[in-house]
């Protein structure tokens, strides 16, 4: 008798199952390199920030659990995607070396570092990341120029560095940011004028330039403004603007003066001439020697009528006396 062997029965529908399941382990597993930039950029931050992630990280399952850490699933695979690391202290000096960290995240797009307490100035390995869409850094304590290398992060819409304690001026290399709708720089120590290549900015919906009292000259013209603040500054406006803030309008020489300064290509460009006050002859050696002279003839005309009306009061006075004198006669 012949024994017939049995061949296990597969099923089609279990095998297939356990492939999507396994296929979904897959999907949910976050990019080890990630987290691996992620920890070592926290070493280089350092003190409670560190502390703070040593103390939990034996209980989490990846580094996408942690507060202020968010994943996203990309080509089948969880990526860190935005971080907000907000109120922690950094005394180690070794930002730059956190930032050289981060900039290895392929697909960071949002980083939110609000009052950070950094050790040291504006850190310009910021600008290695490139995919950045938001940066904040407001309320720190930064002490330094903005590095001209902010202007390598060409994806950035929306930039706060407020609050601070920057210097200098703004960048030329803001220009080079062409998606940036919000913009803030208030409460800083900037000074000097906006950039001329500002007006490349076509995108600029926010802008926020108050509290830097040194800043002057004139505003370039953002077709899609809706917001702005320049109060405490002594920034002008140029006639058409759309959004104006309660700023006076530039006279010609704010609009000659700020070419000089502000990096126009052309110091003697006339591009604005048109955008100023009406009244500009007012201020200038011209106005001042017309008014003069109008002022000098309105006192002579007074001078006039009034010599004239003492002569016709002495006549009339004459006139009284003889008219009384000789009604006494009669």
């Amino acid at each position: 008798m012949k024994m017939k062997m049995k061949i296990p029965s597969i099923n089609l529908f279990n095998f297939l199952i356990a492939y999507i399941y396994l296929w979904g382990i897959k999907v949910i597993t976050v990019k080890a390199d990630d987290c691996l930039y992620l920890e070592k950029a926290i070493n280089y931050f350092g003190n409670d920030l560190k502390e703070k992630y040593d103390n939990i990280r034996n209980n989490l399952k990846s580094c996408c659990e942690f507060q202020g850490v968010i994943c996203q699933d990309i080509n089948n695979e969880k990526h860190i995607t935005e971080i907000k690391f907000n109120f922690y202290k950094s005394f180690s000096k070794k930002e730059s070396e956190a930032f050289n960290e981060l900039s290895n995240l392929q697909h960071l797009t949002s980083l939110d570092m609000d009052f950070f307490m950094f050790s040291s100035g504006f850190p310009a390995e910021i600008g290695k990341l490139k995919n950045l869409k938001t940066l904040h850094l407001s309320h720190n304590s930064f002490v330094s120029n903005i590095p001209e290398e902010i202007g390598n992060l060409i994806n950035l819409v929306d930039l706060k560095l407020s609050f601070n304690y920057l210097t200098g001026t703004i960048p030329k290399s803001f220009s080079n940011l062409k998606k940036l709708k919000y913009l803030s720089l208030e409460n800083n120590r900037l000074e000097g004028t906006v950039p001329y290549d500002f007006k490349y900015l076509e995108d600029m919906q926010d802008l926020r330039l108050n509290d830097n009292f040194s800043l002057h000259g004139y505003i370039p013209l953002f077709p899609l403004i809706s917001n702005c603040n320049y109060a405490v500054t002594n920034l002008c406006i140029l006639k058409s603007a759309k959004c104006k803030a309660g700023l006076e309008v530039c006279s010609l020489e704010d609009i000659h003066m700020t070419n000089k300064e502000n990096g126009n290509p052309n110091p003697l460009s006339v591009e604005y001439d048109n955008e100023c006050k009406t009244n500009n002859f007012i201020k200038s050696p011209i106005g001042i020697i017309i008014i003069i002279i109008a002022i000098i003839l309105i006192l002579i005309l007074l001078i006039l009528i009034c010599l004239r009306i003492k002569k016709n009061g002495k006549k009339e006075h004459k006139i009284y006396l003889m008219m009384n004198g000789k009604s006494q006669k009669n």
